[in-house]
């Protein structure tokens, strides 16, 4: 290995495990679809109803609890008791940043067996971008969707594997006419489709989605498999330990939300054998999420932003280099598929298929076509659905870094032999100039800058401030043995998520929403009036945190002068948190030009954070701050 390939790893490393710590706060369903539910389960007298996510509401559980019991609950329940909640997080991401170095590092390098070349390509992309910097050791379900997508490609590219070698025996024993002694047998793979079977039912346990990625690989070489090669016990063997899985799944889900669910009486459950009942989550999923009416609620997207607005985001400069890529690939698949009809149609081009064979190039992607499948079959089924985010393709990431191949760059030679026929061989190589290689390395060096610039951006900035503000509030009302509440309200802030306060006394959260329908019409109004007449009195010594999120200035200096009225007495402290840069803007022109019962001043600050959702002319200035309402 080259040394500056050494010491880029060895610098990379020590980024990956920097920003693992960092405070950064990418999107909220990192902290309220795993450490508020399990927050819930082991302390229901302080955690926040409020922050209970839809998903594990309401008499049909759309997510499942088995992932958050398998992969989250034992870190918390072994964790000392002398722990913070940050500290707890930051031990969390550890875990998640481990495991994905681990798992992906090592199925990536094993993935169709690479040469050491493209391996290292390999590790120089993938250790220096921002998306395994962030996403993959941030605590989303698709971190865990990237684990599991990585074993499953592994057992499945293993089975391809084996048939091409049973292939290829078979061919050399017929063209030279070798007798067998035993009949040439090709494994059942028993065990490999066992472990198959349960990592595809937990993927799709963690998102219904997960399917989408195995369709195509699924399809083509798994059915290969148990099709033409007549292997009809392991597929009985594969469905069945699928059905077990999903009926053990279901099970544990039926158990844990009968004892977690707050109105476990009124739950709908799917199936029911005999006198038992079974809740299947991954179908409540695909059920609400078929109506797209209620995709709405979560925002509608374009079905071309995956491939032309996120993909680009993930792949920065090397987007281009994925299109040439894919465009090889296609021009291959073309020809394997013109092949294949002439071959049904009893006029096989052999010639073509054996130049084919004999084509470098061609030989790389075939080796890789696990991984192209995967990526077309994800990127295809998922482009379909009109609710895209980024990070429901991160776990493609890894993918698209391993089809990485800079070789259509270098300098094209053809070469033309005589063979005793008279007929002319083309060969056609590539060689590495010093053209190319600057070309090259220019590219990595835009590469390497875009990573440096979104990795600070989204690793360290982004909403960062929510998480130490939280953390310096519950220090505060720490300190004061929890005799005096609190009313927080959260303005231009990303949910604050309230476990990161602790346990030491009883949160309640309100939420602005300016969508509640208005009945009889189509129109939609706000709930503005509920926060206005709720009385933040009513228990003592509890923390009231308030989220309105993007709230108009007006209402939200109508909703402090409220708030300050009702909590004259000093039983509570009144805070908000909020942007400077905002403070600094838009709230204070709006304080000096009204009449306003109240004051404020900063208490606390922290200069690591950005709010990237209400940037306006001269509100630029980073940082978030504590203000005390008096």
């Amino acid at each position: 290995m080259k040394e500056h390939i050494r010491v880029l790893i060895v610098l990379t490393i020590c980024a990956r495990l920097y920003f693992a710590v960092q405070n950064s706060y990418l999107h909220p369903d990192e902290h309220f679809q795993n450490f508020s539910i399990i927050n819930s389960i082991l302390h229901p007298n302080t955690a926040a109803a409020g922050d209970i996510p839809w998903e594990f509401q309401g008499p049909s559980p759309a997510r499942s609890l088995i992932p958050l019991y398998l992969v989250y609950y034992p870190l918390f329940w072994y964790s000392p008791a002398t722990i913070t909640p940050i500290q707890q997080l930051y031990l969390v991401r550890l875990m998640f940043c481990f495991v994905s170095w681990i798992v992906v590092d090592y199925s990536m390098i094993r993935l169709a067996s690479s040469s050491t070349r493209k391996n290292l390509t390999w590790l120089a992309l993938s250790y220096t971008s921002y998306i395994t910097w962030t996403y993959q050791s941030h605590t989303f379900s698709n971190s865990i969707e990237t684990w599991v997508l990585c074993g499953c490609l592994m057992v499945i590219d293993s089975i391809k594997t084996q048939m091409e070698n049973y292939q290829f025996v078979k061919s050399q024993q017929k063209s030279q006419d070798i007798k067998e002694e035993s009949p040439l047998k090709i494994d059942n793979n028993y065990g490999k489709l066992s472990v198959l079977a349960v990592l595809v039912v937990f993927g799709m346990f963690n998102r219904i989605t997960f399917a989408a990625f195995l369709v195509l690989p699924g399809i083509i070489y798994l059915g290969k498999f148990f099709f033409q090669y007549k292997k009809f016990l392991s597929l009985m063997v594969f469905i069945m330990v699928c059905g077990l899985t999903i009926a053990g799944f279901g099970y544990g889900d039926t158990i844990l939300f009968e004892h977690f669910h707050p109105g476990y009486q009124q739950l709908q459950y799917n199936f029911q054998y005999q006198h038992h009942k079974f809740i299947i989550p991954p179908l409540n999923n695909l059920i609400y999420n078929s109506e797209y009416t209620n995709l709405a609620k979560h925002g509608i997207h374009s079905r071309i932003t995956h491939l032309f607005i996120n993909l680009p985001q993930m792949l920065g400069p090397l987007y281009l280099i994925c299109i040439v890529n894919f465009k090889n690939y296609f021009q291959f698949a073309r020809i394997n598929f013109q092949y294949l009809k002439n071959w049904a149609t009893n006029t096989p081009n052999h010639s073509l298929l054996k130049q084919m064979q004999t084509n470098e190039q061609y030989q790389d992607i075939m080796n890789l076509n696990v991984v192209y499948l995967t990526i077309v079959s994800g990127m295809s089924i998922l482009s379909l659905v009109p609710h895209q985010e980024l990070r429901f393709i991160v776990c493609l990431q890894p993918l698209f870094l391993k089809i990485m191949d800079f070789e259509f760059l270098h300098e094209q030679f053809v070469t033309k032999t005589e063979k005793a026929d008279d007929n002319k061989k083309e060969n056609t190589f590539f060689m590495i100039t010093s053209k190319s290689k600057t070309l090259v390395r220019n590219i990595l060096w835009v590469w390497y800058v875009y990573n440096a610039i979104l990795g600070t951006l989204m690793g360290v900035f982004h909403q960062g401030g929510v998480i130490t503000a939280l953390d310096h509030l519950r220090e505060q009302y720490s300190s004061n043995n929890g005799t005096i509440g609190s009313v927080q309200v959260w303005w231009r802030t990303y949910s604050p998520p309230t476990w990161l306060l602790g346990d030491a006394k009883p949160v309640i959260v309100l939420k602005y929403d300016d969508l509640v329908p208005v009945d009889g019409t189509t129109e939609h109004d706000d709930n503005l009036r509920v926060l206005l007449e709720y009385d933040y009195l009513a228990v003592s010594n509890s923390t009231v945190v308030v989220d309105v999120m993007g709230m108009d200035i007006d209402k939200l200096y109508r909703l402090l002068d409220r708030i300050v009225q009702t909590v004259t007495t000093g039983a509570k402290d009144v805070q908000l948190v909020a942007p400077v840069g905002s403070m600094d803007g838009k709230f204070t022109e709006f304080y000096k030009n009204s009449r306003r019962q109240f004051q404020w001043h900063e208490v606390w600050g922290d200069f690591w954070h950005i709010d990237m959702d209400h940037l306006e002319p001269g509100q630029y200035r980073p940082g978030i701050g504590v203000y005390s309402i008096v």
